[in-house]
């Protein structure tokens, strides 16, 4: 992960809004309809998504790094699109001085798959006919998905033995490429579909089995939204304390 994260899987795309209503001397006189003083209308809002394995999401520019992902740039009222231009660019500050690369032009930018950083653009200049020019700061995620290992205890096909009041154990094992730069796994807990949202707890103890077959499986999450989960495991319940009274 380069600032950006690492992912692995399907991918998830963005939207970010950003209104130029706050800039009217940009784009002043190519954003008019030409028609009648009254006619005249300005660009509401360009937004820039990402869209990887067909599909889109409005919650942050992220993408998986295993799968190639476009960049594009939507502009409302969309008849002005064609009036303006737009550079994709990487910029990093080095030793020396600052460096600023090129890295396409276009209303869209493909990222290709395991993308190294210097290949993902960091800013969208965004030009109308008459040289004016906006410049938008672009933070992409490249994030790694969580892998839901296993449900260690109980395992597929155990038996429990106690009552209602015997509090079992249930564990599991998760794992996460980007656990190490700091991203945080949570964890939902599934016991015959009730949902036990636990935090980033690996394991508990819950009661209160009737005696019969159950099932259980976890949930794993990051911090950027993508989680996986593992099948239910069935499970039975004997009570043999009951039994013995």
């Amino acid at each position: 992960m380069y600032h950006k994260r690492q992912h692995g899987r399907t991918s998830f795309g963005i939207v970010t809004a950003i209104a130029l209503a706050i800039l009217p001397f940009l784009f002043c006189s190519c954003l008019d309809i030409p028609s009648t003083p009254e006619n005249r209308r300005e660009i509401e809002h360009i937004s820039v998504y990402v869209m990887q394995d067909g599909i889109l999401d409005s919650s942050l520019l992220k993408i998986h790094p295993s799968d190639s992902a476009t960049l594009k740039v939507n502009v409302f009222p969309r008849q002005y699109k064609d009036d303006l231009s737009f550079e994709w660019i990487f910029e990093r500050n080095i030793v020396n001085g600052h460096v600023t690369e090129t890295l396409g032009t276009g209303d869209k930018y493909v990222i290709p798959p395991a993308a190294k950083e210097a290949s993902i653009p960091t800013h969208l200049i965004i030009r109308d006919p008459l040289g004016s020019e906006m410049k938008i700061s672009l933070d992409i995620a490249v994030n790694t998905p969580p892998h839901m290992d296993s449900l260690l205890s109980p395992t597929a096909g155990d038996t429990l033995y106690g009552s209602t009041s015997t509090a079992f154990e249930f564990r599991w094992q998760a794992s996460d490429k980007d656990t190490e730069l700091g991203d945080k796994l949570n964890y939902t807990l599934v016991i015959d579909g009730m949902r036990y949202n636990l935090g980033t707890l690996n394991h508990i103890r819950q009661s209160g089995f009737a005696p019969g077959p159950h099932s259980a499986y976890v949930i794993v999450t990051d911090s950027y939204g993508d989680l996986d989960s593992i099948a239910p495991q069935e499970f039975y319940v004997l009570d043999t304390l009951e039994g013995s009274l």
